[in-house]
């Protein structure tokens, strides 16, 4: 496993910081029980409605940037073309984990 750089370390610690000044502000503030409900409602949704609130709380703390997602998208196009025309073979997902496994094991 890697080390976390110095600087990663402190973000992290400030991040912990923040976030346990946030949750006291609110308890203080009579809010943690509004923001349980909230988790209570999203919990009983459908796995689908679920997996859509969660995408989009992901992407407030992850914002996606276009024209990284269009440098992706080019990627995958040219993986589809190369696919298509024969220049790649396709390898069984199985087969690809096996590899980095055994590889691990070595």
């Amino acid at each position: 496993m890697r080390e976390e750089s110095r600087e990663t370390q402190e973000y992290g610690a400030s991040y912990t910081a923040d976030l346990e000044r946030a949750v006291r502000i609110l308890r203080e503030e009579g809010c943690l029980m509004r923001i349980q409900d909230l988790i209570d409602e999203a919990e009983a949704l459908p796995v689908e409605e679920r997996a859509l609130v969660v995408d989009s709380l992901l992407r407030t703390l992850n914002p996606p940037e276009s024209r990284i997602d269009e440098k992706w998208a080019e990627v995958a196009r040219k993986r589809l073309s190369e696919l298509r025309s024969g220049a790649v073979s396709r390898i069984p997902g199985e087969d690809v984990f096996a590899r980095i496994w055994n590889g691990r094991n070595q």
